[in-house]
This record gives structure tokens, C-alpha cells and sequence, in this order.
């Protein structure tokens, strides 16, 4: 059967990368927290992981173009990352030709929808390739 990945942005995504995220346990409670943008250590706390296994998950989420993250500057001085789910579907499909697609349906916010939240917008790049073969 052939993976086909159609993303709703023009980048590339790797399928693999995409299921694998979604069948790990760790990856599915961080994502079932952020029901908005939090930090390393509210994610620590709000799905007890250590802080290794947290970032090494937060990698793999990235990796797979289902989280993203944004610089949050502080007046104090404290500057911190926080963590937001990039995507807003995850659909699986068979076509005729018995071609499984996997389409994630992403989008961007405008900047006038957060002005203050630097982290909604897009850093990173989608990576991977659009097509992998498998028996």
C-alpha cells in the first residue's frame, strides 16, 4: 500500500513521522493538555513526565508539523517558549486505487487575531517527503 501526505500548506510533511506521533501514549496527553499555548514546565506538571521525556515527545510533535512553538518575551527578562497544537485535522483515507492518503488540515492565524501572542504564528518549516511505499 502507498502513504500518500496531502497537507492543506504547500510544505512537505513525512507520513510516518505523523502516525508515529499520533500512536505514541506521552504525545497524546500533551496534546490532549494543550488546549492553549503552555510552557515546558506546565506541560511537565499537567501530564507528569519528566522533563526529559517531555522534550524528547515535544521533538517528536514538531518533527511531525503537530506542534509548534513561539518565543514568549517577558518584561522581567524571562523569556520561554510555549507549546500549541499546529494542526486542526488529522484525516485518513483510502482512495480507489487503494492508496492510503493522510491529510493534515493546518491553519495560520492572522496576526490581527493575536497581536500579542508571537508563538501563534508559523516557525518552523514542514519537512519530510510526499510519498512513502510500503507493503
Amino acid at each position: 500500500m502507498m502513504f500518500v501526505l496531502r497537507s492543506s500548506r504547500d510544505d512537505d510533511v513525512d507520513a510516518q513521522d505523523v502516525l508515529d506521533a499520533l500512536a505514541d501514549e506521552t504525545c497524546q496527553v500533551i496534546l490532549s493538555e494543550l488546549d492553549e499555548p503552555k510552557t515546558a514546565q506546565e506541560l511537565v506538571e499537567a501530564c507528569d513526565v519528566s522533563e526529559s521525556t517531555l522534550y524528547r515527545k515535544l521533538e517528536r510533535l514538531k518533527d511531525a508539523s503537530l506542534l509548534r512553538s513561539g518565543l514568549e518575551i517577558r518584561a522581567d527578562g524571562h523569556h520561554t517558549l510555549r507549546y500549541e497544537i499546529d494542526f486542526d485535522e488529522v484525516a485518513i483515507s483510502v482512495d480507489d486505487e487503494r492508496t492510503l492518503g493522510l491529510e493534515i488540515s493546518q491553519s495560520s492565524p492572522s496576526p490581527e487575531d493575536s497581536p500579542r501572542k508571537p508563538w501563534l504564528g508559523e516557525n518552523a518549516r514542514l519537512r519530510g517527503s510526499l510519498s512513502q511505499s510500503s507493503d
